[in-house]
């Protein structure tokens, strides 16, 4: 597994930027999943251009995921029982 990942990275309007953060370890529940296409929604697009959907601003910086697939890379030891 490698250490860190490339992510997008919202940090305001029309500033998004690439990055390698930290490969995320799951939690209980949880799998760890290597994107291989995503899509994006209104609110994306609102962030990106906005800042914000609507009332609700999101905190900074915001990795931005939607309607994503790809293959399952980790599971959680005890699984999603």
């Amino acid at each position: 597994m490698p250490e860190f990942i490339r992510a997008a990275v919202l940090y305001g309007a029309k500033d998004p930027r690439l990055e390698d953060v930290e490969t995320p370890v799951p939690k209980r529940r949880e799998a760890l999943i290597s994107v291989e296409a995503a899509g994006i929604r209104g609110s994306d697009l609102h962030y990106y251009s906005k800042e914000r959907a609507a009332t609700f601003k999101p905190v900074k910086p915001l990795m931005l995921w939607h309607k994503f697939s790809g293959f399952v890379e980790l599971v959680h030891s005890e699984g999603f029982s």
